[in-house]
């Protein structure tokens, strides 16, 4: 019932089915992970720590302990019981399966904290008899120098369509993300992620922009006030030739926004005035947000929305020649490893921007 409800966006209603079904079964497995990721949804890690944590079943029941490790991660509280981890990893009194989800979020932390050859060791383990959830998280860290998954592995394992989005995207193969993606969200229609993923897979193609705004309209229903949904549902309106449905989005999006989300949003009203006509405010609108995001250490981001703004440039006063040059500029000095930033770059010198269709 809290499922349902969570879909249809009723968030209290959601809370208080979930709060039925912890008073009749408090240390039941998946009771805990399901109201675990129940509060993480609904913006509240802390409350989800606070629950695993009185539960006492995180020292005892490595499934519960990788949902606790995951909430207190989002939290900013670090690992809690991070010894205890290990133990359950190591002492061979549970099946692979079972402990890999903790292995996966035990190896992720120490891959974050730069302790790479111990942080490889566990996401190898997590991969000995992994669910859909350890691919999806060993596919969304290779860049952190992990193996990624055997094709053959996440094929046949069920429930693994984010592993397999987020592998496509990885090797360049994009006929398959949008499907993969698309299969993702009808798994967790609740969550913003695949939509999310879904906007930014699109933006990277230069295609696939109706099927991207399908899966983040059917995620604003349950997430209606997630700024980057809004943020992401008004770069794929754009695209799409919608300028005054992008605009109300941007509008809807600026008070819940904060931090670097600031700096995307400013991103996409840049590239929204280019596309309205608006050379000068899109210049000062992207300039301003690459600026930002440069200050802000945020290396990704930075490279992302430079790209973007030389595509719009490219159609405007710099010409193809210059975007070419500005790309290989952007190419030699990209910091980020990951292939989607050098395929962008490469668009961007072949001289193929995004196409620009009519405003309506």
């Amino acid at each position: 019932m809290s499922l349902v409800y969570t879909n249809l966006g009723q968030r209290q209603p959601a809370i208080r089915a979930m709060e039925i079904a912890l008073k009749l079964q408090p240390r039941h497995r998946y009771v805990l992970r399901c109201a675990s990721r129940l509060f993480v949804h609904n913006g509240d890690p802390k409350r989800a720590v606070t629950l695993l944590r009185a539960s006492g079943q995180s020292n005892l029941d490595p499934w519960v302990a990788a949902a606790h490790m995951a909430a207190a991660e989002i939290n900013g509280n670090g690992a809690p019981n991070s010894r205890t981890a290990r133990e359950m990893l190591v002492d061979g009194s549970f099946a692979p399966a079972s402990v890999a989800e903790l292995a996966s979020q035990l190896g992720t932390l120490e891959l974050r904290h730069g302790r790479v050859r111990q942080g490889r060791a566990f996401i190898n383990q997590s991969l000995t008899q992994p669910n859909g959830n350890v691919l999806a998280q060993a596919a969304s860290i290779v860049s952190l120098g992990v193996e990624a998954p055997s094709d053959s592995l996440v094929d046949t394992t069920p429930l693994s369509d984010e592993a397999q989005a987020r592998m496509g995207a990885f090797n360049l193969e994009w006929p398959q993300v949008m499907g993969a993606t698309q299969r993702w969200h009808a798994d967790q229609p609740f969550s913003t992620l695949a939509a999310i993923f879904a906007g930014w897979a699109a933006g990277i193609m230069g295609e696939g922009y109706s099927e991207a705004r399908d899966l983040i309209d059917l995620a604003l229903r349950a997430n209606h006030d997630d700024e980057m949904l809004l943020n992401n549902s008004a770069f794929i309106a754009i695209h799409l030739g919608d300028l005054s449905a992008a605009a109300n989005q941007i509008n809807r999006a600026i008070p819940l926004s904060s931090g670097f989300q600031i700096s995307i949003l400013q991103a996409t009203a840049g590239l929204l005035a280019y596309r309205s006509g608006d050379v000068t405010i899109g210049r000062d609108l992207y300039q301003r947000a690459v600026e930002s995001l440069r200050t802000d250490s945020n290396p990704y981001s930075y490279e992302m929305a430079t790209l973007y703004w030389a595509f719009e440039e490219s159609t405007h006063e710099l010409g193809p020649a210059e975007s070419a040059r500005i790309a290989e500029t952007l190419r030699r000095n990209l910091k980020s490893p990951l292939p989607e930033l050098r395929f962008l770059a490469e668009r961007l010198e072949k001289g193929a921007p995004a196409a620009i269709p009519r405003p309506r």
